[in-house]
């Protein structure tokens, strides 16, 4: 058995008579030979000494000093006279949904006639009338594009708006047929006239 209560060991230490093993083997053979062997009142004593540990612990705490208890009682106390217990009155309210009605019907009424828009100059773009120039005519295409949406003046924009890079020999100026705005020939190919037909 442990000499102190205090002595602290370590290892391969059988929990019944804390004999120290070298190894897990020895320990499993050990407890399998000697402890399993063993009959179950062994069990049962070691039961019954943990009954009388917890029941000793119980008594400790219910033979606490009234002294003690009764001044902590103040802070626990249920009172219904005690001041710091008086319901509050409700403050000023105020909703504020309404206004996000107004603002959120305000926006989408704007997102729904950008997109109107946007798909109005796409029908007018692809359709093929007989007031429509061909491809092969490009001045009068470049012409008839302008008419449906106003270009913006390309030596203004040094950057493309969509990825943020500057224009070269490589990444040429284009105008956007839908709105006007001057980007790179790779930002210019986000709708096929196949998906935009479909639209």
């Amino acid at each position: 058995m442990l000499q102190a209560v205090g002595d602290v060991r370590e290892g391969f230490i059988c929990p019944q008579c804390h004999q120290d093993m070298s190894t897990m083997e020895m320990l499993q053979v050990h407890f399998q030979d000697i402890h399993m062997k063993q009959s179950p009142s062994t069990v049962k004593g070691l039961f019954s000494f943990a009954k009388q540990k917890i029941k000793s612990v119980q008594d400790n705490f219910t033979n606490i000093p009234n002294e003690q208890t009764n001044n902590y009682a103040q802070y626990f106390s249920s009172d219904q006279n005690d001041s710091s217990s008086k319901p509050q009155q409700i403050g000023y309210i105020r909703s504020y949904t309404d206004r996000f009605k107004k603002e959120r019907k305000a926006q989408h009424d704007q997102i729904s006639i950008e997109t109107t828009r946007l798909l109005l100059r796409i029908e007018k773009l692809i359709s093929t009338g007989e007031n429509i120039p061909k491809n092969a005519n490009t001045k009068e295409r470049r012409k008839y594009e302008q008419d449906i949406v106003e270009w913006i003046d390309d030596t203004k924009v040094t950057l493309c708006p969509s990825c943020a890079k500057s224009f070269s020999l490589s990444r040429r100026k284009h105008h956007c047929r839908l709105d006007g705005f001057v980007i790179c020939d790779p930002c210019s190919r986000f709708l096929l006239f196949s998906k935009a037909r479909k639209i």
